[in-house]
């Protein structure tokens, strides 16, 4: 098992609270303020990828101002931070944008922009408006009650309405000094709950925030259906999970779920991650591809399939990097159940490398396996692989042989939970009975006794 070196782990964390109201200013106003920002923000944002990645074509990563050679972060902050400090006269908001920028230029991006594999970072004006910490953002607690001053830029309103920029109500002031907004968070209903008392959960971590135990680093201020959200970011140490090797956990591949975990000897704990993003993801892949094929001109020409297809290759490209992060939040929500559960050892499927559910949407079972196992090893954890022939035709409770819940009943009844008949009648969920199975040390044992073993 791989030691850990360090005493204690660093924990980055974001948590989301709405907005009750803001209270030192009026709703319509900070709507209208929030909103003029993000206009603003967007062109000076977008010019400067554009003027980035012109520059990556032509010159590439070599940098200088005059005879001074300057690194890519250097280069990249002059193009952003300083004509937008320039605009909004806000360094909090100009840095938490440079840093999104930066992130989005940062190591491998850079090469995958200027060779196509990935597309220029361009923001819509209804993007996150990030607030970057360089003092501490005033927070109080009053009569229960989670309240923070966020610094905005100092502003006056504008009596003449711009003619092109009617958004524009008000003139952001060139001065070192900030107009604070003082907004109301809703934490009423999480107080109800038992997580506030007993000191575990998200609860937990609001309430440090609130009195001051964890500092918040980065805010986002997010609107959503109408609301407003705010994000805080914390960092705060803790001790590493000591792992216990005597706990065996297992992973499935499933049909019906794409990923099963569970833990072995405890029924009544598991993990099960279902295909909806991934259908959904691909119905609108298609939709898309379909509304541009019916305005294509070659569509019915007979012009061939290069120009019948034209057109959908941009799509292409947005669907492999949305499925690159549905890949990394399952295979990290794997990583998070296994770790919480203490688990020391986990089994994995020698045979789970085809997948028929992900093949259909071509999600590559094995990098997603490796994105697992990799995620693993940098807790600690042991794996191992057996082989698992008939894992879902095996009762995990009582070892017995199902010999009619076979893959195309399965099919034909619409994947039905699995039924011991002749043994235990322990009636289970199918991917949960053959996760149960993988995590099972003794599994290859039981496919010996009943010849199954190949």
């Amino acid at each position: 098992m791989d030691k850990i070196d360090k005493k204690t782990i660093t924990i980055n964390k974001t948590l989301s609270l709405r907005i009750v109201q803001p209270t030192s200013v009026e709703w319509k106003e900070f709507e209208t303020l929030v909103w003029q920002l993000q206009r603003m923000i967007v062109p000076i944002y977008n010019n400067a990828s554009i003027d980035v990645y012109k520059h990556l074509l032509s010159e590439g990563t070599k940098i200088r101002k005059g005879n001074e050679r300057r690194t890519i972060q250097q280069w990249l902050t002059d193009m952003l931070y300083h004509p937008l400090q320039d605009e909004i006269h806000n360094s909090a908001i100009a840095l938490g944008i440079n840093s999104k920028f930066l992130s989005a230029f940062s190591g491998k991006k850079v090469w995958e922009i200027k060779f196509g594999a990935s597309a220029i970072p361009f923001i819509r004006s209804t993007f996150p408006l990030p607030f970057y910490k360089q003092s501490s953002f005033k927070i109080e607690v009053k009569d229960g009650e989670f309240l923070i001053d966020i610094p905005f830029p100092a502003y006056e309103p504008i009596d003449v309405v711009v003619p092109h920029e009617p958004w524009r109500k008000y003139q952001f002031k060139d001065s070192n000094k900030k107009q604070h907004i003082r907004l109301l968070l809703s934490t009423k209903t999480r107080q109800k709950r038992g997580n506030w008392i007993t000191d575990t959960g998200t609860e937990a971590e609001i309430m440090r925030v609130m009195d001051g135990t964890y500092a918040v680093t980065t805010l986002e201020l997010l609107q959503k259906k109408e609301k407003w959200y705010l994000h805080l970011s914390i960092n705060y140490e803790q001790e590493p999970k000591q792992v216990d090797v005597k706990k065996i956990g297992g992973v499935h591949m499933g049909i019906s779920r794409p990923i099963t975990c569970a833990v072995y000897g405890n029924k009544f704990t598991s993990l099960s991650i279902y295909p909806n993003v991934v259908i959904a993801m691909n119905k609108k892949q298609q939709a898309r591809i379909k509304e541009q094929r019916i305005g294509n001109k070659y569509r019915l020409g007979g012009h061939g399939k290069k120009n019948k297809f034209a057109g959908t290759e941009g799509l292409s490209v947005d669907y492999r990097q949305r499925r690159k992060k549905v890949m990394e939040d399952w295979s990290s929500q794997v990583v998070d159940f296994f770790v919480n559960e203490n688990i020391g050892t986990v089994y994995l499927e020698k045979t789970s490398n085809k997948n028929a559910l992900l093949a259909k949407y071509k999600y590559p079972v094995t990098e997603l396996i490796d994105r697992i196992e990799r995620g693993l090893k940098q807790k600690g954890i042991q794996i191992k692989k057996h082989k698992t022939y008939y894992v879902s035709q095996i009762c995990s409770e009582c070892g017995h042989y199902n010999k009619g819940f076979s893959f195309p009943h399965r099919l034909k009844n619409g994947f039905p939970k699995f039924k011991c008949a002749d043994g235990c009648l322990t009636i289970i969920p199918a991917e949960r009975n053959a996760a149960s199975n993988v995590a099972n040390p003794k599994f290859e044992n039981i496919l010996e006794k009943f010849a199954l073993l190949k």
